[in-house]
C-alpha cells in the first residue's frame, strides 16, 4: 500500500496501526459523544461537581465512580458533548448538569466507538 499525503506528512508507513494511530489523532481535536466507558466531569447551578465512568450494571458495585448505564445519569449523558445539558429526574424532583469533561481509557474499545464517524482517512 502507498502510504498517503497524510501518513507521509507525519512520517507514517501507511501500515495500519499507523492509519489507525493517525486516525485517533487527527479526531482528538474533536467533541467526543458520551457513551459506555466514557468518564464524565459534571457541573450544576450550585458549582456542585460530578466525576462517574459510565459502565454495565455487573461493574458498578466494584467501584464508586462508577455509574450503571440503566441509571437516570447515565441515559440522559448518553449521545451528549461537552457543554450540553443534562436534565435527570430524581426523587428529590428535576436535576440539571453541565457536562464539562469527557474522557475515555485510550485502551478501551469504547473510546474508539465514540470517535467521530464523518470523515475517513
Amino acid at each position: 500500500m502507498v502510504p498517503s499525503w497524510r501518513d507521509q506528512a507525519r512520517g507514517n508507513s501507511g501500515s495500519r496501526d499507523d492509519r489507525l494511530t493517525f486516525s485517533c489523532q487527527c479526531h482528538l481535536g474533536e467533541q467526543l459523544q458520551v457513551f459506555f466507558g466514557a468518564w464524565c466531569e459534571l457541573v450544576n447551578d450550585d458549582d456542585e461537581m460530578l466525576k462517574f465512568r459510565i459502565v454495565g450494571d455487573e461493574e458498578v458495585y466494584w467501584r464508586k465512580d462508577y455509574i450503571s448505564l440503566s441509571s437516570p445519569m447515565a441515559k440522559s449523558c448518553l449521545g451528549k458533548r461537552v457543554d450540553d445539558e443534562i436534565v435527570v429526574h430524581t426523587p428529590l424532583g428535576i436535576k440539571t448538569w453541565y457536562i464539562i469533561k469527557i474522557e475515555y481509557n485510550k485502551d478501551d474499545p469504547a473510546f474508539l466507538m465514540s470517535l467521530p464517524r464523518s470523515r475517513t482517512l
